[in-house]
């Protein structure tokens, strides 16, 4: 039996990065949202396993930081082995 802890910082609204709402924000709110990103990574990278995706920066950055047996990526074995048509695999419907 195998018992997991799952934690996020992300809110049930939060759906992304979109750069056309974030420069709406002010300073104080663009700051928040800054500190939240960084404090997410740093529990991430101090984590026993990440799960995510390497097309986002973010991903990409924890597979590069962290050791490559404790990062599980829903698309790809290891972050540095991208081709074009990974990510348009993602946008061609």
């Amino acid at each position: 039996h195998m018992e997991w802890n799952i934690y996020s910082l992300t809110n049930i609204k939060e759906r992304g990065y979109i750069h056309s709402e974030f420069i709406r924000l002010t300073n104080e709110e663009k700051e928040k949202q800054i500190i939240k990103l960084l404090s997410s990574i740093e529990i991430i990278r101090y984590s026993d396993l990440f799960v995510g995706t390497f097309t986002a920066n973010t991903g990409l950055f924890i597979g590069m930081s962290m050791p490559s047996e404790k990062v599980i990526s829903i698309q790809k074995k290891s972050w540095f082995q991208f081709n074009v048509e990974d990510a348009i695999q993602y946008l061609v419907p």
